[in-house]
C-alpha cells in the first residue's frame, strides 16, 4: 500500500532517503534511528526503503527513485491512455523518474502517425525540478543529430505542467544489445564509435551530458546508436548557464559508478567528465564488468575508488574470478574465451580505456572525437595515441615521492652532461662561424615570416601594421644587399597570398622578381620559386590564363638540378590550375606526375608530397572517384598534422578539402565535424576579413545544409558572402561560387522564387568571368535549371539543363557523372511535360552513366519520375526501393533524398493507406526545415491528406 506524500513531505525526505540508499542495508535501520524521526516520517522512510529491490539498487539506477516516489504517492501524476496532452494522445506509460513521467504518444489529430516519447511534469513538483525540466528543454532545442533523440515539440498541458515531445526509441540499452546478439570486440567498438560522434557533437553546442550510462544510450534493431535523457545536462556558454538551475540535489542524481573524479569532488563539469563517463562504458563493453574492484556498492565505497583507486587493465579483468559473472560467460557474449579476449584486449585497447579513465581530466583524451577517432584507428589497424603512462612520467611521480635522494643524483648526472656539452662545443664552434652570416640573414628573414599562415601564427593586427611600413624600411635599412631585399620581398609577397592581399601581394612579388633577374638572370631556382608564388597568386585570383604564362616562366626559370621538390611543386600547381581553367584530363595527368615524382625522390612524409595529394584529391573528386579523393585527402591531412601546428593554414585547406568529399559521399555527420574544424583554423589564422575565412564558412554552411539544418547554412552563407564582398568584392568568380551554393539553400528551403534570382545571378557572374563553358558555370546553370523547375518553367529548365550537359561534356566526356546530373534532370522535366518514352530513355542513359551511389540514387529517382509518367507505378515502385534499400543500409534516415523516395514511393503506392503514410514519413523529414509552401512538400501533404 502506497504512502501518501505531499510535495513539501518528499522536499524534506528525499535527502534522508538519499543518505541511507548510500550505506548497506543492515546499516540502514541505525542510521535512522539517530536521526531521530516523528514517527509518521519515519514510518514513510522505512516504505520508500522497502520499495528499493536488493537486486536493482538505486545506486546503479537513480532513475528509481521515480519508482520510489510512484510507491509514496506523490499525488500520481501519469495521464492515462487515451488522455490528450496537448496535441497528443497518451498511448501508453513507458517510463517514470524524479520529476514526471513519459508516456508513448501519438497526434491526436491525425496529422502524422508516428508514435512519440512525451514526457510530462508531475504535478506539484518542486521549483527546482522545474528549472531543470525548463533547462532539459533548451538545451534539447540546440541538438540537432542522428545520435540523439529529438526534442519535436513541447508546450503546457491543459492543467498547466510543461512537456515535452522526443523521438520515440524503440531499442535496447548498449551493452544489453551487445551481449544478447553476441556482438564481437570489432562490433561494439563500431557502435561505441557512434557514441562518440554523438557525444562529440553535443560538446560542440557546448552542452556536457553528465549522466552518460548504458540505460541513456540506446540500439535500434538497426543498428543505430540514440542518445538519451538530457535531465542533466549542463550548458557551458557563460550566457546559457546563468539562465540554467544549479541545484543542490544535482550531485544525487548522478549515477556513481559512471561519474567521474571531478563530479565526486563537487567541481564543474567539462567535456573530460563525459569522456570518462565513455571510459567506464567502453570498458564495460569489453569486459562486462566495471572498472574498478569494490568492498561495498555503498556510495561513499564507489566515490572513494573512482577518487583513489587504479582501475584494473580491461585485459586483466577478463580473466579475473569475481563473485558476478562467470569469465567465461563474459567472453562468450563477445564470441571469444577468456584467454583470447585477454589478449585481444591487451596493448592498445588497454591503452586506449585507461586514458578516457585517468583520474586528471586534462591527461583524458582531449575531446569525444579524439576518443572516437582513436578506437577508430584501432579498428583500422594502426597505430593510436593512446599509450600507457611513459617512462617520464613514473620518474616524475618517483621524484616528487622522493625528492630529497634524488636531488644529489640529479647533481651529479648534471656535471657530467655539462662535461659533455662542454667538449661539443670546443669542436663545433669552428663550423659555426662559418655559418654566421647565413644564419643572421635567415634570422631577419625568418621575424618577418613568422606571422606566416602555415606557421599557425594567425592574422594578428599589430603583424599587419608592422607589414605596412616593411617595404619602406627594406629599402632603407638594407639598400645595399640585395639578395636580402629580395628574398625579405618574396617573403612579403607570400605572406599576403595568404593573408588574401592580393595587391600587396603583387607589389613585393614583381620587386622580388626584378631584383633576382638583376641578381642571377633569367634561370635560377630562387626566381623560379618566387613566380611560382606569382602564378599561385594569379591563380587565386581567378585569373587562370595568366597564372598559365606564369608558370611557363617557372619551367624556363628551372635549372636542370631543382632543388627542395621544385618541379613536382609546379606541377602541382599546373595541374590545380588546369583543373579550374576547365581542362580536367591535363589536371589528373599533372597532379599524379607530381604525386608520382615526390614519392619518386623518397619524400613520402614530406609537406611538398601532402600539397601535391590534396590537389590530386581535388581533381579526383571532380571525376567522380570518391573513395580515392578521400584517401588522398586522409593522406594529406596526416602528413600535415605530423608536421605543422593543429592550427595552421595548411591544415585548414585539408580539412576543407576532407570535407567536401565528405558531404558529396553523405557522411554529413562527419562532414560537420571536418569544417567546424576548417572555420576554427581559419578565425585563428587568418582572421574574420579574409577569403580563406570566407572559404571555410561557405564549406561549414555546405555541411548544414547537407544536413537539411537550412536555418544555421544560411548563417554561415551569409558570413561568408559578407567576407567575400568586403574582401575581393561582388565582381569575382569567388562570389559566383557563394552566391550558387546560397541560391540551392534557398531553393532547399522552399523559396524558390529567391532561389531563382540568386542561381540566375550566379551564372551569369560565371559565365562572364571563368566563361561559360567552364565545368563549374556548367554546374550553376544546372542548379538554376531546378529552381527554374520549381517555379514550372519547364521549359526553361530544359533548355538550361541542355546548354549545361553540353558544356559538361565537351570537359568530361558525354558518359560522365556530372554530365549524367544534367541527363537525369531532363528526364524528370520530360516527365512533367508528359513525354514518357523520352524521359525512359534519357533516365537509363543517366544511369548507365552513373558512377556512384548518389549519381545511382538520382538516376533511379529519375527513372521511377519517368516510369510514373509512363502509368507503370510497379517500375516506379521498384526503382524507389532500390534507393530506399540502399539509404537504409547505409543508416541515412534523414535526408532530402530519403524524402524524395518516400513522395515517390507514395505516388506509385498500391493503396491509399501506404500512400499516405510513405507521404507523411516524407513530411516528419521536412517538418520544420522546409517551407509548407515548398512544391516538394505541397505535393506530399495533398497526398497526406
Amino acid at each position: 500500500m502506497p504512502v501518501t506524500l505531499r510535495p513539501d513531505d518528499w522536499a524534506r525526505l528525499e535527502p534522508l532517503l538519499d543518505a541511507a540508499l548510500d550505506l548497506p542495508p543492515a546499516e540502514r535501520g541505525a542510521y535512522l534511528d539517530g536521526l531521530d524521526l516523528p514517527p509518521e516520517e519515519r514510518a514513510r522512510l522505512d516504505a520508500l526503503l522497502a520499495a528499493d529491490a536488493d537486486d536493482a539498487p538505486v545506486l546503479d539506477h537513480p532513475d528509481r527513485l521515480g519508482a520510489l516516489v510512484e510507491a509514496a504517492d506523490l499525488g500520481g501524476g501519469g495521464a492515462m491512455p487515451g488522455a490528450r496532452v496537448g496535441a497528443y494522445r497518451i498511448v501508453r506509460g513507458i517510463g517514470r523518474g524524479g520529476m514526471g513521467t513519459v508516456h508513448l504518444a501519438e497526434r491526436a489529430d491525425g496529422a502524422f502517425d508516428k508514435q512519440v516519447a512525451l514526457k510530462l511534469v508531475r504535478p506539484g513538483v518542486a521549483e527546482g525540478l522545474l528549472a531543470r525540466f525548463r533547462a532539459e528543454r533548451q538545451i534539447l532545442a540546440r541538438l540537432d543529430h542522428p545520435g540523439i533523440a529529438r526534442l519535436l515539440d513541447g508546450g503546457r498541458a491543459d492543467d498547466g505542467r510543461p512537456f515535452l515531445v522526443m523521438e520515440h526509441v524503440a531499442g535496447e540499452p548498449i551493452t544489453a544489445y551487445c551481449d544478447t546478439r553476441r556482438l564481437s570486440v570489432e562490433d561494439r567498438l563500431a557502435l561505441f564509435g557512434q557514441v562518440c560522434d554523438a557525444v562529440a557533437y553535443a560538446h560542440r553546442q557546448l552542452v556536457v551530458h553528465r549522466d552518460l550510462k548504458p540505460s541513456n544510450i540506446l540500439v535500434t534493431d538497426g543498428g543505430r546508436v540514440k542518445l538519451l535523457d538530457f535531465g542533466i545536462a549542463k550548458l557551458l556558454d557563460d550566457g546559457a548557464e546563468r539562465s540554467l538551475v544549479r541545484t543542490a540535489t544535482e550531485q544525487r542524481l548522478l549515477t556513481p559508478a559512471y561519474a567521474a573524479p571531478e563530479q565526486v569532488r563537487g567541481e564543474p563539469p567539462t567535456t573530460a567528465t563525459d569522456v570518462y563517463a565513455l571510459g567506464v562504458l567502453l570498458y564495460e563493453l569489453l569486459t562486462g564488468r566495471r572498472p574498478y574492484r569494490l568492498p561495498s556498492r555503498a556510495r561513499h565505497a564507489v566515490e572513494r575508488a573512482i577518487l583513489e583507486a587504479e582501475p584494473t587493465r580491461p585485459s586483466t579483468a577478463v580473466t579475473e574470478p569475481t563473485d558476478d559473472a562467470p569469465t567465461a560467460t563474459l567472453a562468450e557474449a563477445r564470441g571469444a574465451e577468456p584467454g583470447r579476449l585477454r589478449r585481444r584486449l591487451a596493448g592498445d585497447l588497454d591503452a586506449v580505456v585507461l586514458t578516457a579513465l585517468r583520474k586528471e581530466p586534462d591527461r583524458r583524451y582531449g575531446s569525444a572525437d579524439a576518443f572516437g577517432r582513436d578506437v577508430r584507428r584501432h579498428l583500422d589497424e594502426l597505430p593510436v595515441e593512446a599509450r600507457a603512462d611513459s617512462a617520464a612520467y613514473r620518474a616524475g611521480r618517483f621524484v616528487r615521492r622522493h625528492r630529497a635522494g634524488v636531488a644529489a643524483a640529479a647533481l651529479m648526472a648534471v656535471l657530467s652532461l655539462v662535461y659533455v656539452v662542454t667538449l661539443r662545443a670546443e669542436r663545433d664552434r669552428a663550423r659555426t662561424s662559418a655559418e654566421t652570416a647565413d644564419a643572421v640573414t635567415e634570422f631577419v628573414v625568418g621575424l618577418f615570416a613568422a606571422p606566416d599562415p602555415s606557421s599557425g601564427a594567425g592574422r594578428d593586427l599589430t603583424v599587419l601594421a608592422a607589414l605596412d611600413g616593411a617595404d619602406e624600411r627594406i629599402e632603407a635599412d638594407l639598400g645595399s644587399q640585395p639578395a636580402v631585399q629580395a628574398r625579405l620581398y618574396d617573403v612579403l609577397g607570400r605572406l599576403h597570398v595568404g593573408l588574401g592581399g592580393y595587391e600587396a601581394a603583387a607589389r613585393f612579388q614583381d620587386r622580388a622578381a626584378d631584383l633576382l633577374r638583376a641578381l642571377h638572370g633569367q634561370r635560377h631556382p630562387d626566381l623560379a620559386s618566387a613566380l611560382l608564388w606569382t602564378g599561385r597568386r594569379l591563380h587565386l585570383e581567378g585569373r587562370y590564363a595568366e597564372a598559365d604564362s606564369v608558370y611557363r616562366l617557372v619551367e624556363a626559370a628551372l635549372p636542370a638540378r631543382a632543388p627542395d621538390g621544385l618541379r613536382p611543386r609546379l606541377l602541382a600547381d599546373q595541374g590545380i590550375n588546369a583543373l579550374r581553367a576547365g581542362d580536367p584530363s591535363a589536371a589528373d595527368s599533372l597532379l599524379r606526375l607530381a604525386v608520382t615524382r615526390q614519392e619518386a625522390r623518397a619524400a613520402t612524409d614530406s609537406l611538398h608530397l601532402a600539397y601535391a595529394l590534396n590537389e590530386l584529391a581535388v581533381a579526383v573528386h571532380d571525376a567522380g572517384d570518391l573513395d580515392e579523393a578521400e584517401a588522398l585527402n586522409r593522406r594529406a591531412l596526416g602528413i600535415r598534422l605530423r608536421h605543422l601546428p593543429p592550427m595552421s593554414a595548411d591544415v585548414g585547406r585539408s580539412y576543407n578539402d576532407l570535407g567536401l568529399v565528405l558531404r558529396t559521399k553523405g557522411d554529413h555527420d562527419e562532414a560537420l565535424v571536418v569544417h567546424e574544424r576548417a572555420v576554427a583554423v581559419a578565425l585563428a589564422v587568418y582572421g574574420r576579413e579574409s577569403e580563406n575565412t570566407a572559404a571555410a564558412y561557405n564549406g561549414l554552411a555546405m555541411a548544414h545544409r547537407g544536413a537539411m539544418r537550412y536555418a544555421r547554412a544560411d548563417s554561415a552563407f551569409a558570413a561568408s558572402e559578407a567576407i567575400v564582398r568586403a574582401t575581393v568584392g561582388p565582381e569575382h568568380p569567388v562570389f559566383g561560387f557563394l552566391r550558387t551554393n546560397r541560391g540551392t539553400a534557398a531553393r532547399l528551403r522552399g523559396d524558390a522564387a529567391e532561389a531563382e534570382r540568386q542561381l540566375r545571378e550566379a551564372t551569369a557572374l560565371l559565365a562572364a568571368t571563368i566563361g561559360p563553358g567552364n565545368p563549374r558555370t556548367a554546374l550553376a546553370r544546372l542548379l538554376w535549371g531546378d529552381a527554374l523547375a520549381d517555379l514550372g518553367r519547364l521549359g526553361d529548365a530544359l533548355a538550361a539543363y541542355d546548354t549545361a550537359r553540353d558544356a559538361l561534356a565537351e570537359a568530361f566526356g558525354p558518359d560522365h557523372w556530372e554530365a549524367a546530373q544534367a541527363t537525369a534532370r531532363r528526364a524528370r522535366v520530360l516527365a512533367r511535360m508528359g513525354d514518357a518514352a523520352a524521359a525512359l530513355a534519357e533516365a537509363r542513359r543517366a544511369l548507365d552513366a552513373a558512377s556512384d551511389d548518389a549519381a545511382r540514387d538520382d538516376a533511379r529517382l529519375a527513372l521511377a519520375t519517368a516510369h510514373l509518367a509512363d502509368d507503370d507505378r510497379a517500375g516506379a515502385r521498384a526503382e524507389a526501393r532500390r534507393v530506399l534499400a540502399r539509404l537504409d543500409a547505409d543508416g541515412e534516415t534523414r535526408s532530402e533524398r530519403r524524402a524524395a523516395t518516400l513522395v515517390l514511393l507514395a505516388r506509385a503506392a498500391p493503396d491509399v493507406a501506404t500512400a499516405r503514410r510513405r507521404a507523411r514519413e516524407a513530411l516528419m523529414i521536412w517538418d520544420g526545415r522546409v517551407a509548407p509552401t515548398a512544391p516538394r512538400v505541397r505535393e506530399a501533404a495533398a497526398i497526406a491528406g
